[in-house]
């Protein structure tokens, strides 16, 4: 079962498409989330996001899921994947707070002391189709 929620501000431009590739998936228990962000305003907020899907881990197959968004604006964006394994909602970590889940952002971009910053995950969506992928790491 995918879930997939929109919230797209209105925009004069119109827009391309998006395809976001998810790899690395491990095993079949919980969900799989991935969420799009345009611009660094409110980055990883969940409530500031462009688009969201959630889909049941047992559905991906090969440890790869895949979804294309249509008629987005262009413009700077991100793309956010985790792997909510014991399906709870939460992104669990440890007591040093590193994540005991997987977890991948556009780009493979990583933080050094937490999540990294927009600009480093961040990437330019024309009028074109375009393609991001991101791997989860665990």
């Amino acid at each position: 079962m995918i879930l997939l929620w929109l919230v797209i501000a209105p925009s004069t431009a119109q827009g391309g498409d998006l395809r976001i590739v998810v790899s690395r998936l491990r095993g079949d228990q919980g969900q799989l989330r991935v969420a799009l962000y345009a611009g660094n305003d409110r980055f990883l907020d969940e409530n500031a996001m462009v688009a969201g899907i959630r889909v049941r881990a047992s559905a991906v197959r090969d440890g790869v899921f895949a979804v294309t968004l249509h008629g987005l604006a262009p413009g700077q964006y991100a793309v956010t994947a985790h792997h909510d394994e014991d399906g709870d909602g939460t992104k669990n970590a440890n007591l040093l707070g590193i994540p005991t889940e997987g977890y991948g952002f556009s780009n493979g971009a990583k933080g050094t002391t937490g999540p990294p910053a927009f600009d480093d995950a961040a990437f330019e969506l024309g009028e074109r189709p375009a393609e991001v992928r991101v791997e989860l790491h665990y």
